[in-house]
């Protein structure tokens, strides 16, 4: 006997479509809900059954091989009418199964029990039903326990069901999340590119000769784009944390390196007010660290531009120290102190939420996005550390940080080293504003000193030296109010109770030459603005020379550390489609005093290899034809096939990346495919510097290694 279609028929079988289930294969939380189902049952057969217009299929069976049944003799059909379990104690006694091919014939079902599969909506999908070739009859323990197994049948339907949605939503938010990144990436270039030309060329205009309202107008320009890009900055970083895409390197870094990377780069902005700016790291602080030192400057620049910004006279100060330290990690403080406008209370409760400033008249007279603290907040909160201010109106402000950091596994901490200079006393020539940084800078490293004008210092020099206790360094100011430098250095030369005191001048570019400082005694000269690690290394270098002789020192061994050097024999090919990068890439590279061939794709940087064996390549990224990753990848292949490492070969050409896109993950991008170094467009001339003295860094090491390795 066939039975009636229920009235809501296709409502039902809509539902069942919408689970996506028919025709799936085996899960094992339905195969555990039919096993569970033939034992409390007691029956030779289970299974869960789902009926489709026109046939009975099951989802998931025990005790039998069939894959479905036509509907037209399913069980099921009668069942669905009752709402509850529907039992058949023996077909063949029953009117309406007893001519049923499945009772008649294979399987030989004579009993059979049903649990409807009842949606939220009241919708009937199926069954769950046990059968067996042997009438019996279900205690009402038995059918409660069939009830409740068909519950949990219709649970993992709905489970599987919303399952199957989050994984659309969530392949839906990645391929939005795909489509925003190259989205970003793509402005990020698309802005940039010609942002590189305009501050570019600002910057070299600056060095040109410009009459007062000409400089102003370029002055203005290459403020507006300095400006420009902050926004950038400030946007693609908010963007990619708000995107979850911010991700962190763990390298091996050098914090004095990063220190004074970070303050070089606002080292002219700060001389520019006429602002004394310094970075010191306490010589107690372990500084082999691993961790991503990109975006601890990042945060360090922030906070130190923000704090030139907001002063217009005074100084600025990066302190670091180290706040607690395990076996494999120390956990550092920062603090950027200054002595600017201040902050008003209130105003610092909000400061390092999304698009603040301290008030509405902070954005109009000095800029910004009000994005900068939040993002430095974000990073900050990465590392594992906290933000915080004190201020005052009128009194400046000190912003502080704290971040954990690894040491590097190789690091041995050298506190011998340290305490080198500890004790040392020492006489600053030339007491004034300018030399506050460099007491800071001797105090910091332990050394007993004393700081006086010209005229007083060789009477003070005299006057230790008879108490027995002498000053074994003189730093000398090139630049006197009152008396030549090198006049007095002579003079401390000439006298035999003050020949063995060290000499150390400070002067500026191109002030004397060296044979002039030769002449006069001194042993060693600094270029301002005095960076610490130079200081450190100059000052060990002198008190570690044998002694001098008077006036002249033949052994003396002067060296101008920030002087320019010509390095035109160096051959450098930039790679750049963009002319007037193109000129802003040639420009700043004779800055530095190399000079470079130039190309526009990157076929023609394969063709230009092939004739001119170049040291070194800034390629562009982004080219037409053939792309800058492109034509790493062919050049690393063709080097690796021609085997130039080898006796008498050149060695691999060193590769700069240059990208405008500028986007996480760029770099990773760059190394992966071969290249040596990476720069953000904008390209400035103290990035281009540093990657180039990286250069030749790597060539010297080279150097070093390859006797060892021939050996």
């Amino acid at each position: 006997m066939i039975a009636l279609l229920p009235s809501n028929e296709a409502e039902r079988l809509e539902a069942l479509h919408r689970y996506d289930i028919l025709d799936t294969g085996p899960e094992q939380a339905f195969d555990d809900i039919t096993l569970l189902a033939a034992q409390i049952c007691m029956t030779k057969t289970a299974m869960i059954s789902l009926v489709d217009r026109n046939r009975q299929w099951f989802k998931s069976k025990v005790g039998s091989t069939t894959g479905e049944t036509s509907s037209d003799i399913a069980f099921f059909a009668h069942g669905i009418l009752q709402g509850e379990v529907f039992v058949v104690e023996d077909a063949l006694a029953d009117d309406r199964f007893a001519k049923n091919p499945m009772v008649t014939g294979d399987p030989n079902i004579r009993f059979y029990a049903g649990a409807p599969l009842i949606t939220s909506e009241g919708h009937v999908l199926g069954m769950l039903c046990v059968t067996d070739p042997a009438p019996q009859t279900l205690s009402p323990e038995k059918r409660a326990g069939l009830q409740a197994l068909s519950r949990q049948v219709v649970a993992q339907l709905e489970l599987r069901r919303s399952m199957a949605q989050l994984a659309l939503a969530r392949d839906a938010g990645l391929e939005a999340s795909r489509s925003k990144s190259q989205f970003l990436a793509n402005m990020s270039h698309e802005i940039r590119t010609p942002m590189n030309g305009v501050i570019g060329m600002a910057d070299l205009l600056l060095d040109t000769s410009l009459n007062r309202e000409q400089r102003e107008f370029v002055e203005a320009i290459r403020q507006s784009g300095d400006l420009l890009l902050t926004i950038i900055n400030d946007i693609l970083d908010f963007s990619k944390i708000d995107a979850g895409k911010l991700t962190f390197e763990t390298l091996d870094f050098e914090l004095r390196e990063v220190v004074e990377s970070a303050v070089e780069l606002l080292a002219s902005k700060a001389q520019s007010k006429g602002l004394e700016l310094l970075g010191l790291v306490e010589r107690t602080a372990f500084t082999d660290l691993r961790g991503d030192a990109g975006r601890l400057r990042q945060i360090l620049t922030n906070l130190l531009g923000n704090a030139i910004k907001f002063t217009d006279q005074g100084d600025v100060v990066l302190r670091v120290s180290q706040q607690a330290e395990t076996t494999t990690s120390v956990m550092l403080r920062f603090e950027v102190k200054d002595t600017g406008i201040g902050i008003k209370p209130e105003a610092q409760q909000n400061l390092f939420e999304e698009f603040s400033q301290a008030d509405g008249s902070t954005t109009r007279k000095y800029g910004g996005t009000g994005l900068g603290l939040a993002i430095a907040r974000q990073l900050i909160g990465i590392m594992q550390g906290e933000i915080g201010v004190q201020s005052e109106p009128g009194n400046g402000a000190m912003f502080w940080f704290t971040a954990h950091f690894e040491k590097q596994t190789t690091a041995l901490r050298r506190d011998e080293n340290k305490e080198l200079l500890a004790g040392i006393h020492a006489l600053i020539i030339n007491k004034n504003c300018s030399n506050h940084n460099l007491e800071l800078h001797l105090a910091n490293l332990g050394m007993r000193f004393s700081a006086v004008g010209w005229r007083e210092a060789l009477e003070l020099l005299r006057s230790e030296a008879l108490k027995g206790d002498p000053f074994r360094l003189a730093i000398l100011d090139l630049i006197r109010p009152d008396i030549d430098g090198l006049k007095l250095a002579r003079s401390i030369k000439e006298d035999a109770a003050l020949a063995a005191t060290r000499l150390v001048m400070l002067s500026s570019v191109g002030q004397r030459s060296e044979m002039d400082l030769l002449r006069s005694g001194i042993e060693e000269a600094l270029v301002k603005p005095v960076k610490q690690s130079r200081l450190y290394d100059c000052l060990a270098t002198v008190l570690n020379q044998g002694p001098t002789s008077p006036a002249v020192s033949e052994r003396s061994s002067v060296v101008l550390t920030d002087g320019q050097t010509s390095h035109h024999a160096t051959a450098i090919l930039l790679a750049e489609d963009n002319m007037v990068n193109q000129m802003v890439g040639l420009a700043l590279l004779e800055k530095c005093g190399y000079r470079a061939d130039t190309v526009a794709d990157g076929n023609a940087v394969l063709e230009a290899l092939s004739c001119t064996p170049y040291e070194i390549i800034l390629m562009d990224c982004q080219m037409p034809e053939m792309d800058g990753y492109e034509a790493t990848r062919a050049i690393r292949k063709r080097e690796q096939s021609l085997d130039n490492c080898g006796p008498g070969g050149n060695p691999p050409v060193y590769i700069i990346a240059m990208t405008a896109n500028a986007m996480q993950g760029d770099r990773e991008k760059c190394l992966a495919a071969g290249m040596d170094d990476y720069l953000s467009k904008p390209m400035r001339g103290p990035e281009l510097q540093a990657a180039l003295e990286r250069w030749q860094q790597a060539v010297k090491i080279k150097s070093i290694e390859r006797p060892f390795l021939a050996a």
